[in-house]
């Protein structure tokens, strides 16, 4: 296992453009498929701290609570839940919280979900799947203070960010792996769909494991673009130590990968891998718990950008049925 720091660019870089050798270090057959992105907006640093130390406070509420932010009928892809999920055990997920959000919002300020109209389409009736549909929910203004107003304000910058990512990586697939894939494709779906969903996540303080993965199991995210935060600990003097996110590479090694907190990190979903053939792969990592700090919490954001669901991922299916499938295996 190394500790190799991924491809880094800065936000100026990316709006000017990435060359072909950048991208091909980033995202291509032998990378790991994730890059970072550094010299952000000045008010990213407190925005995430702020949002990320909401995650405890929000973790950490009262069970009667957290139990009102529940939602079993969106198969919990809205709000709380914890013990929800299974590991590779086949063990319900103890090891962390999440609460999930629609990102609606960042299409038109209004939604806290998908509009009635993407809720039935010509290919079909998406009122069953309400993990996309339904409206979000958020915990007690009195009880964590500026969350709702916050974590949208940090889902809106990362997804902003996110639209240069993708208008970088049309151009590569387009000019170097598929010319049969459609102009445009990943940055139209970051900056229009309505169906893109956040995930704020705290890791609880690990118990004694020998798996590797014991804060989350290895899998690939079903997004297009995944966007992720730099986690915080809750002892900010063992910022990760040997536990941390952990890339597998495409040639198979075990690569330990640290996002400096002031950076944005954005790692490609199994989707993107359907629709661009194979040629952009979908990165399997996992989270492991620091066995030299048991004691210490991690918290993190992640903003999964994919298609809305009508949209067509491969000849067979639709996001929606994709994404149900992929679920289906973890609840």
């Amino acid at each position: 296992m190394r500790n190799i720091k991924p491809v880094t660019v800065s936000l100026k870089q990316l709006h000017e453009g990435l060359d072909d050798s950048t991208l091909q270090e980033a995202f291509g057959p032998d990378s790991l498929g994730i890059i970072v992105i550094k010299d952000l907006p000045a008010e990213y640093p407190k925005l995430r701290e702020t949002v990320l130390t909401n995650s405890s406070k929000l973790a950490n509420l009262p069970s009667e609570v957290l139990s009102q932010l529940e939602k079993e009928d969106a198969f919990w892809l809205i709000g709380w839940s914890r013990g929800k999920e299974k590991l590779k055990n086949d063990k319900y997920d103890y090891n962390k919280g999440s609460f999930y959000l629609n990102c609606s919002f960042h299409v038109d300020d209004s939604l806290e979900c998908p509009p009635p109209t993407t809720s039935s389409d010509k290919t079909g009736d998406f009122s069953s799947y309400k993990g996309y549909i339904s409206e979000n929910v958020y915990p007690p203004e009195d009880l964590v203070p500026g969350f709702k107003d916050q974590i949208k304000k940090l889902i809106n910058l990362i997804i902003t960010i996110g639209e240069s990512v993708a208008v970088n990586c049309d151009r590569y697939i387009k000019e170097t792996v598929d010319t049969e894939y459609p102009e445009g494709y990943l940055a139209r779906i970051v900056s229009t769909s309505y169906s893109s969903k956040a995930r704020l996540l705290h890791y609880y303080p690990a118990q004694e494991t020998t798996d590797d993965d014991d804060w989350c199991g290895e899998h690939v995210d079903h997004s297009c673009l995944t966007g992720l935060t730099s986690a915080l600990y809750s002892d900010s003097q063992n910022d990760g130590d040997d536990g941390g996110l952990f890339i597998k590479s495409r040639n198979g090694e075990i690569v330990k990968v640290d996002i400096p907190p002031d950076c944005l990190a954005f790692q490609s979903g199994s989707t993107l891998e359907e629709v661009s053939k194979g040629g952009f792969k979908a990165v399997p990592h996992y989270v492991k718990s620091s066995p030299s700090r048991r004691d210490v919490s991690r918290n993190t954001l992640a903003v999964f950008m994919q298609p809305n669901l009508h949209e067509m991922v491969n000849d067979k299916e639709n996001f929606a049925q994709y994404s149900n499938r992929i679920l289906k295996k973890n609840h």
